[in-house]
């Protein structure tokens, strides 16, 4: 048995090659993104949580499995990435997310615009004048409108769209293309 490469256990450095720590490694954080304050490029890991303030900005979150993330009323939210697992509860307003994990909407203020529901991903709409706009579904994805909350625009490319309840509503266009 020969070793080809050894280094210091724990160590993320093997022969003067230093690789990045695994997911494993991080220790989960909580973030707040304060009134005024704008965040961008955070990465949560499994354990870990950002809340974005009322006045708050985050760009380009990613929210990994085991990772939450609570936009709250009058936060903004804008071009992140909701794995499988993650979780994203809004309550102000998000715009341009990639959702593969759940997304609820879940404010009479709550709006998500110009998102895209990707394999295994859904986003709920939750309560009566939680909007969804511009959202396209695609393969394996699934909006759900609930209890009077309304999608406008949606774009079905193989996703599922389910309307749970009798006041659940989409408005505009409803558009069908791809698979």
């Amino acid at each position: 048995f020969t070793t080809l490469a050894s280094g210091i256990p724990g160590s993320d450095n093997i022969r003067g090659v230093s690789f990045a720590p695994s997911a494993d490694d991080v220790t989960p954080t909580s973030v707040t993104v304060s009134s005024g304050v704008t965040s961008t490029g955070l990465t949560v890991t499994s354990g870990g949580s950002i809340t974005i303030l009322n006045g708050g900005t985050a760009v380009g979150t990613t929210v990994l499995s085991g990772g939450t993330e609570l936009v709250s009323s009058g936060g903004i939210d804008s071009g992140s990435d909701i794995a499988l697992g993650g979780d994203e509860t809004v309550l102000g307003s998000t715009s341009g997310d990639t959702v593969g994990g759940i997304q609820l909407v879940s404010a009479a203020t709550a709006v998500v615009s110009n998102e895209i529901i990707v394999n295994g991903g859904s986003v709920d709409l939750f309560l009566k004048g939680a909007i969804a706009n511009n959202t396209t579904v695609e393969t394996g994805g699934t909006l759900n409108i609930n209890g009077a909350a309304t999608a406008y625009a949606t774009v079905l490319d193989g996703g599922q769209l389910n309307l749970e309840s009798a006041k659940a509503s989409f408005g505009g266009s409803l558009t069908f293309e791809g698979s």
